[in-house]
C-alpha cells in the first residue's frame, strides 16, 4: 500500500505543477521576448490547452475502458507522459509551438492515469474504506505540496525548472508504478496459492469422510489474471471438467 501512496503523490505533483503553474511559467518565460512572447491571456489558455486534453482522454477512456487491458494502458499512458514531459524540457524553451503542443500531449496522457489506477489497484488487492481514503489523502497531499515546492524553487533557480520538475515526477511515477505492478503479481499470486491449499485441505478432508460429491472435483486449477500469464497445473484434481477460476478482486469461483 505505501507504493501505491507513493505513486499517486508522485502522480498527483504532476498534474498540480501543470495545472497550478503554466500561467506564471508563461508569464516568467515572456521577460525574454527572443524566446517566446505570450501574454497572460495566452497563460491561461495554455492551462486550459492541459485541461482539454485530460478531460478529452478521460472521456475516451470511460468510453472504451472495457476494451483496454488496465496494465498495459497505465505503462503506456505513464511512458508518454514521461517522454512529453522530456520534450518539454528539452525544447519548450526555445519554442512556443512546442510548448502548447507538448502541454497538449502531458495533459492527454496523464488525464485517465488517476482514475485509472484507483480501478486497477481495486480490482487486484480490493481497497478498502480506509484504504481508499488513504490514497485520496495521498492526491491531496500531492497537489498541496508539488505546486508550493515548485513555486519556489522556480523563483530561486528560474522558469525552466517547471519542466524539469514535471519530467522527475512523471519519471518516478514510473518506476514507481512498475514496481507497484510487481508487488500486487506476487502477492496475488501468493493469495491465490493460499485460496487454493485452503480447497484442497476441503476436498481430502471431504474425501476422508467419504463425502466424495462435495468436493471441487477440479481436473486443473487456473491463477488467472486479465493482465498477468495463467499459470496451469494439469490434472491436479480428479478427472471431472469443473474449473477453479481465482480473481484477484473475489476469490475462487466454480464453474462447470
Amino acid at each position: 500500500m505505501l507504493l501505491a501512496l507513493l505513486f499517486v503523490l508522485l502522480l498527483t505533483t504532476v498534474e498540480a505543477n501543470m495545472s497550478s503553474l503554466l500561467t506564471v511559467y508563461s508569464l516568467v518565460r515572456q521577460a525574454d521576448k527572443s524566446k517566446a512572447e505570450i501574454s497572460q491571456a495566452n497563460g491561461v489558455a495554455l492551462t486550459s490547452i492541459f485541461w482539454l486534453g485530460m478531460a478529452t482522454s478521460r472521456i475516451f477512456t470511460a468510453m472504451c475502458g472495457k476494451l483496454l487491458n488496465s496494465t498495459k494502458t497505465l505503462i503506456f499512458l505513464l511512458s508518454l507522459a514521461t517522454l512529453s514531459s522530456s520534450f518539454l524540457a528539452v525544447f519548450a524553451n526555445g519554442s512556443t509551438a512546442v510548448l502548447w503542443m507538448g502541454t497538449l500531449t502531458l495533459g492527454t496522457a496523464l488525464g485517465p492515469v488517476f482514475p485509472l489506477s484507483f480501478c486497477w489497484l481495486d480490482q487486484r488487492i480490493g481497497l478498502s474504506p480506509w484504504a481508499s481514503s488513504l490514497w485520496l489523502i495521498a492526491a491531496s497531499f500531492g497537489r498541496i505540496t508539488g505546486p508550493v515546492t515548485t513555486a519556489y524553487m522556480m523563483s530561486v533557480h528560474g522558469p525552466i525548472l517547471l519542466p524539469a520538475m514535471v519530467v522527475v515526477g512523471a519519471l518516478l511515477a514510473s518506476v514507481t508504478f512498475l514496481f507497484l505492478q510487481k508487488a500486487v503479481k506476487v502477492a496475488g499470486h501468493l493469495r491465490a496459492v493460499d485460496e487454493l491449499s485452503r480447497h484442497v485441505k476441503d476436498e481430502n478432508s471431504l474425501r476422508e469422510n467419504g463425502d466424495a460429491g462435495g468436493g471441487l472435483g477440479s481436473r486443473y486449477a487456473r491463477l488467472a489474471d486479465e493482465a498477468d500469464d495463467i499459470l496451469e497445473m494439469d490434472d491436479f484434481f480428479s478427472e471431472d471438467e469443473n474449473v477453479i477460476h481465482f480473481d484477484r478482486s473475489d476469490h475462487l469461483q466454480r464453474s462447470a
